[in-house]
């Protein structure tokens, strides 16, 4: 069964180097053996850069800076890294029409997991992701259909 969490430090994505932090964190080499990254709606090597612009240029380069959130495989279930970029690839596409969002396939446990990181600005409204209620399971939904056709179930662990 496959873990999905989003990560929630309180108070932590809040400041200037947030973005370069986490996605310096999840683009790391030695945890991305194959070099599985991908994004939506932004080059997942400019990363930093181009999320910090659209925050800057909308005049939302304060408060949250981004979501991130993670989704761990079971080996019995997944012990593919590419089969993992797919599904990781199209969990993205849910918000990757609104917001810039990169996904790292990590390798370096026993278990494959994928890291997503999310612009908490729209790149086409300018607004601040509100994160509501119905989001977060809509996006729960998005995921155990994209998981079925695997034959993977989903647990969610809470924030």
């Amino acid at each position: 069964m496959a873990v999905f969490r989003v990560v929630n430090k309180t108070g932590k994505y809040h400041d200037d180097t947030a973005l370069m932090n986490v996605i310096t964190y999840c683009c790391n080499p030695i945890k991305i053996k194959s070099g599985l990254v991908g994004g939506h709606a932004v080059n997942p090597q400019y990363a930093i850069c181009e999320m910090e612009k659209v925050a800057k240029l909308c005049d939302k380069n304060r408060g949250l800076r981004l979501r991130h959130m993670y989704l761990s495989f079971d080996l019995t279930e997944l012990q593919n890294s590419c089969g993992a970029y797919l599904i990781a690839y199209q969990a993205a596409m849910f918000y990757g029409l609104d917001y810039q969002i990169i996904f790292c396939v990590h390798e370096d446990t026993e278990h494959i997991n994928v890291h997503f990181v999310m612009n908490s600005v729209s790149y086409r409204s300018g607004l601040k992701y509100q994160g509501t209620k119905k989001d977060y399971y809509d996006f729960q939904n998005h995921l155990r259909t994209i998981l079925r056709e695997y034959g993977i179930g989903l647990m969610v662990l809470k924030e």
